[in-house]
C-alpha cells in the first residue's frame, strides 16, 4: 500500500520525471517514453512534421522547475527544496528578484525565462509600437513588422505634421493681427523651404526616438510586409525581397488605415491630393477646394486660411463635423466663415475637368488644388485574414472589445482597423494596453469608449467627450444640459479669443455623460471633463470644485454651476 500511495502521488504532480511514466504505466509507459524521445530527436533535427511540447525538471537542492500553470495558463519558473517543501513560483523577473534576489540561483532562473511566449505585431504605427513598448513590461519575446516607416500615418503624414503646420499658421495669424495688442510688425517674410524642413526634422527626430526606444526594450523590428500564414505563423517579405517565416504564440494586427477616395474623382497626387501627401508641400496652394468637412477637412481649412490660402469646403451633410454636437460645430463653422472660409453644405462634387470643380448645386470654380478629406479606410487587404477565419466587416476587423481578441483566440487587432471604434491615435494606445494586458496576464482591462476625448485642431479648437444631445436622442436617453459662452471670460477677452461656448450634459437626476467645447485651448480643457464623464461625477459633485481666476477653464466651472441649477450668470 505504501508503494501504491507513492505512485499515486507521482500521478498527481503537474510535472513528472520522464522515468516516472515507466514506473507508473509499466510496459505502455516505456513505449510512450521511447516515442517521446524519438519525437524530441526529430524536433531537435528540425525534421518533425509537428511541434511538440517539452517540460523539464532538474533535481537538486533546490530543484528548478518550469512549465505552464494549468490553473491560469501562464508560463513559470520556480524552485522546490527538499528542506523547504513550499515551491517558489515566478512568472516575471520581478518575481525572481523578490523570491531569490540576484544570486547565482536567481541568474539561472532568469535564463529559464528566455523560453517565453512569443508575440508578433504587424504594423509599427501608434497601435503597434505602443503594444510593443507596453509588452516589454512583461516577459514576452516581441517582434514588430513594419513595411513603411515606424510611427505610421499619425507621426509621418498625419497628426504630428498637421499640428506643426497648424502652429505655423497660428504664428502667422498672431503676427498679422499683432496691432490688436499695439504691436506693429513690419517686413514679415515666410521662408517656406525652411518651415518645411523644420517639419521634416521634427518628424525624423520622433521616428528615430521610437526606433531607439524599441531597441532599448529589446523589441526585434523587421522591415517588410507581414502576412498571416496560420494562427501561429507569420510570413514576412522583407524589403530586400527575401521571405522569412516567424513562429509565434500571439499575433497582434495593427496595420492602420489609408485615405478614402471618391469613386468619380481621380487622386493623381498633384492637382487632386489626400492628407497623406498634402503636408509635404513646400508652399501652400493659393486656392484650395477641400472635399469633406470632418476633422481632417476642417483642420486643413483652418490652417490654409491662416496661411493665406483661399479655401472652399464641400460637405454632403447639412452641417460640418457630422456626429458632433450641432450647436458647437455650428459655432466653429460661423467662426471659420467669418475668417473667409467658404462652406458649401448639402453639396457634393460631381466632377473635375481641367482644374475646374463642378458642384451639385450647378456652380463651378477653378482651383490650384483639390484635397480629398472624406475619412480613412482600414488596411486589412492581403494580410491573410480571410484564410484563417478572422471575421471582417466592411473592411474592418471585428473584435471582442473587452480583450481586443478576434474570433481566432490568439489573434488580436488594434487601432484604425477595428470595427466601430474611433480612428484616433490615443484610442490605439489604450487598445494596445488592453490587448497586451490580456495576452500577458489573462486579465480583462477594457477601454472605456464612453470617455474618449475627440479634438479638432482648428482655430478655435473644438473638443468633445461622451454623449451629446444628438447621440442621446439616438439611444433614447434624456439629458439635462447647460452652456456658457467665452464672451464674458476675462482671460479669453485679454487674449482676444472670447468667441465660443462650453456645453455640459448629464442624465436626468444622474451623472455627467458628455461635454462639448468650442473655443481657445479646447483640446486641453476637455480633459477635466473626460475625468468627470469617466468617473460618472454628479453635477452637484463637479460644481463644488473651484477654478482659478482668470483662466479659460472658468467657462467650464460656470457651465457646471448652471448644470447644477445654481449658475452665477
Amino acid at each position: 500500500m505504501i508503494i501504491e500511495d507513492i505512485l499515486n502521488e507521482f500521478k498527481r504532480t503537474h510535472l513528472e520525471h520522464i522515468e516516472d511514466i515507466v514506473i507508473t504505466d509499466g510496459y505502455e509507459g516505456g513505449k510512450a517514453v521511447v516515442e517521446y524521445f524519438r519525437g524530441l530527436l526529430l524536433t531537435l533535427k528540425g525534421t518533425s512534421s509537428e511541434a511538440m511540447s517539452v517540460s523539464v525538471k532538474w533535481d537538486g537542492a533546490p530543484a528548478v522547475v518550469c512549465g505552464t500553470n494549468p490553473d491560469n495558463g501562464k508560463f513559470f519558473v520556480g524552485t522546490k527544496s527538499v528542506f523547504a517543501q513550499n515551491a517558489k513560483i515566478n512568472y516575471t523577473k520581478r518575481d525572481i528578484a523578490n523570491n531569490h534576489g540576484t544570486d547565482d540561483l536567481g541568474q539561472k532562473l532568469l535564463k529559464c525565462l528566455v523560453h517565453l511566449k512569443k508575440l508578433t505585431i504587424i504594423g509599427g504605427g501608434p497601435a503597434g509600437y505602443a503594444a510593443a513598448l507596453y509588452a516589454s513590461n512583461f516577459e514576452l519575446e516581441i517582434t514588430l513588422i513594419e513595411s513603411d516607416t515606424l510611427g505610421g500615418t499619425c507621426l509621418n503624414r498625419g497628426c504630428i505634421p498637421a499640428k506643426y503646420w497648424l502652429h505655423v499658421a497660428e504664428l502667422n495669424h498672431e503676427i498679422d493681427n499683432s496691432m490688436d495688442f499695439g504691436i506693429e510688425i513690419t517686413g514679415k517674410n515666410i521662408d517656406w523651404k525652411a518651415t518645411a524642413q523644420k517639419r521634416l526634422d521634427t518628424v525624423n527626430k520622433l521616428v528615430g526616438g521610437i526606433g531607439m526606444l524599441l531597441k532599448s526594450k529589446k523589441v526585434k523590428v523587421i522591415e517588410g510586409w507581414g502576412t498571416i500564414k496560420d494562427s501561429n505563423k507569420v510570413i514576412v517579405k522583407t524589403t530586400d525581397g527575401k521571405e522569412e517565416e516567424i513562429s509565434t504564440d500571439f499575433i497582434l494586427l495593427a496595420t492602420g488605415s489609408k485615405p478614402r477616395e471618391i469613386p468619380n474623382i481621380n487622386v493623381d497626387g498633384e492637382f487632386v491630393i489626400t492628407s497623406d501627401t498634402a503636408l509635404s508641400w513646400e508652399e501652400p496652394p493659393k486656392k484650395v477646394c477641400v472635399i469633406g468637412a470632418g476633422a481632417i477637412g476642417c483642420e486643413f481649412a483652418s490652417l490654409l486660411n491662416d496661411l493665406g490660402s483661399e479655401v472652399t469646403v464641400v460637405e454632403l451633410d447639412k452641417e460640418i463635423l457630422p456626429g458632433l454636437d450641432k450647436r458647437t460645430s455650428g459655432e466653429l463653422r460661423k467662426q471659420l466663415s467669418s475668417r473667409g472660409v467658404d462652406f458649401k453644405l448639402s453639396t457634393s462634387v460631381t466632377n473635375i475637368n481641367d482644374k475646374v470643380v463642378n458642384f451639385s448645386d450647378d456652380t463651378s470654380s477653378s482651383f490650384d488644388c483639390v484635397l480629398v478629406a472624406v475619412g480613412r479606410a482600414p488596411l486589412t487587404e492581403n494580410i491573410g485574414l480571410e484564410e484563417i477565419g478572422v471575421n471582417v466587416k466592411k473592411g474592418f476587423v471585428e473584435v471582442d472589445l473587452k480583450t481586443m481578441q478576434t474570433d481566432v483566440e490568439n489573434i488580436y487587432a488594434l487601432g484604425d482597423i477595428v470595427y466601430d471604434t474611433p480612428q484616433l491615435a490615443h484610442v490605439a494606445f489604450a487598445e494596445a494596453i488592453s490587448a497586451i494586458t490580456h495576452i500577458a496576464t489573462g486579465e480583462i482591462s477594457p477601454v472605456n469608449y464612453n470617455a474618449i476625448p475627440y479634438v479638432v485642431y482648428t482655430r478655435p479648437e473644438l473638443a468633445e467627450v461622451g454623449l451629446n444631445s444628438e447621440k442621446a436622442k439616438e439611444v433614447g436617453i434624456k439629458l439635462n444640459q447647460a452652456q456658457h459662452s467665452f464672451a464674458g471670460i476675462g482671460r479669453a477677452l485679454l487674449q482676444n479669443q472670447n468667441k465660443g461656448i462650453v456645453k455640459v450634459y448629464s442624465k436626468e437626476d444622474g451623472p455627467i455623460v458628455g461635454a462639448s467645447v468650442c473655443g481657445p485651448a479646447a483640446g486641453e480643457m476637455i480633459h477635466e471633463l473626460v475625468y468627470m464623464v469617466g468617473w460618472e461625477a454628479l453635477p452637484s459633485e463637479a460644481a463644488e470644485f473651484i477654478h482659478a481666476h482668470p483662466t479659460l477653464s472658468e467657462a467650464i466651472g460656470e457651465s457646471l454651476l448652471s448644470l447644477n441649477g445654481r449658475g452665477l450668470h
